[in-house]
């Protein structure tokens, strides 16, 4: 019997690092709460602040696990970052957390965004049963869950799409936010 180690082969590269890191940084909330951020703050300059200082809270908290990813490079990731500091114990409940509770409940909310922004553009005065976004999102959910379970590279080709496409799409609507306030159209 040989002693090598089983190892999981490595099939991610710069760029498809570069795509999570950038994924960890800008979620999908950025999306999904603008509108409600502007209405609590009563102002386009209060709004502002807060989305700079969620981003740059934001970017601390991806730094931060682009420097435990590059310290404890071992496959795993959260678990196995709580698992070296605090014990097997808190990483299995955390674990378990995630699985049940965490992922699903973000996939969940994603997918009905996802399934939202494709139906209020198409029936924009008309209501939409609540049925039809939830099977939108089911489809979806089921979806990128088979592409992921079919082919690895494809699915890291998919995300680097996603990743720059939602970049793409920031940088536009702050460019045109900047000169929409160039203009001095600063009023909810």
């Amino acid at each position: 019997m040989s002693d090598d180690k089983v190892k999981m082969k490595k099939q991610l590269g710069l760029l498809e690092g570069v795509a999570i890191i950038l994924g960890i940084i800008f979620g999908s909330g950025i999306f999904i709460s603008p509108k409600e951020v502007l209405k609590q703050t009563g102002s386009v300059y209060g709004a502002l602040t807060v989305w700079a200082a969620c981003g740059g809270l934001a970017t601390l908290g991806a730094l931060s696990y682009a420097e435990l990813g590059t310290a404890l490079a071992q496959s795993g990731g959260d678990y196995h970052y709580i698992h070296e500091a605090y014990g097997p114990l808190p990483a299995f409940l955390y674990l378990w957390d995630a699985n049940l509770v965490f992922v699903p409940s973000t996939n969940a909310i994603m997918s009905l965004t996802f399934a939202n922004n494709i139906l209020d553009p198409i029936f924009p005065d008309c209501p939409i049963d609540p049925i039809s976004r939830k099977l939108i999102a089911a489809a979806t959910i089921c979806l990128l869950t088979f592409i992921n379970a079919y082919d690895v590279k494809f699915t890291t080709r998919i995300q680097n799409v996603f990743m720059f496409t939602k970049i793409a799409a920031l940088v536009i609507i702050i460019i045109g936010g900047f000169i929409w306030m160039c203009k001095g159209e600063c009023t909810i």
